[in-house]
């Protein structure tokens, strides 16, 4: 899968290597900050999911982050995926 920058995309994450820089959007619900990536999977990777392929999610951390994975809507046109995190359910 591969990090998408969208038209809401608040900075660059630059972890350390081998892991490639990725954009987020910073949000707060309450006191609570959030963090918001938005990842789009490959035509092969599409094709696995769409025949019932799990999706893993690696955290490379000491602790347990609390984390949700959720689904956008299915942009209407390629220019439309930059408006992408505006379908997330994020949440409160």
């Amino acid at each position: 899968m591969k990090a998408l920058r969208t038209k809401n995309t608040t900075r660059i994450l630059q972890p350390d290597k081998p892991f490639l820089p990725f954009p987020v959007l910073d949000y707060t619900v309450g006191n609570r900050p959030i963090k918001i990536t938005t990842w789009v999977p490959s035509q092969a990777e599409k094709d696995l999911i769409s025949q019932g392929a799990p999706i893993f999610v690696f955290l490379y951390h000491n602790d347990q982050p609390p984390i949700q994975v959720s689904v956008g809507r299915i942009p209407d046109t390629e220019l439309d995926q930059k408006d992408l995190f505006d379908t997330v359910d994020i949440p409160l």
